[in-house]
């Protein structure tokens, strides 16, 4: 059962996956986030410049940008925000650029909500999370 979202604890979730998104949903909403769903990355700048997120989940990177550059971009655009990718479809140059960046993290589905307090503490920085 979710818990009630605690008072001004929001995520923005970028995922075109509905299956994904409703598990992602799940285990933001057990961790006591309000979440705002996007399915499309070009919609998420007018997201953020709505201020507010204290996480931001990302399924896709931004056209033309890889993972690593994507975090940057989206951290850019919110710097006290903790922001993730997860990603299923990895190659061996986003685990290179994510290791060497010291982000990098492999975690099993379905996303158990208690796994995703530990990411969302590790997070600050940018985290890139390869779902298998």
């Amino acid at each position: 059962m979710a818990k009630p979202a605690a008072s001004g604890r929001s995520a923005l979730l970028v995922c075109d996956s509905p299956e994904l998104s409703t598990e992602l949903i799940a285990v933001l909403s057990d961790n006591g986030y309000r979440v705002t769903q996007i399915d499309d990355i070009k919609l998420m700048p007018a997201h953020v410049g709505k201020g507010g997120h204290h996480v931001m989940v990302l399924t896709q990177p931004f056209e033309g940008m890889s993972w690593h550059r994507t975090i940057k971009a989206a951290k850019s655009m919110a710097p006290g925000c903790s922001v993730m990718v997860m990603a299923s479809h990895v190659t061996e140059m986003d685990i290179r650029d994510a290791l060497s960046a010291g982000s990098f993290i492999s975690l099993s589905r379905p996303i158990a909500s208690s796994d995703f307090a530990t990411l969302v503490s590790q997070s600050k920085n940018g985290l890139f999370v390869a779902l298998r």
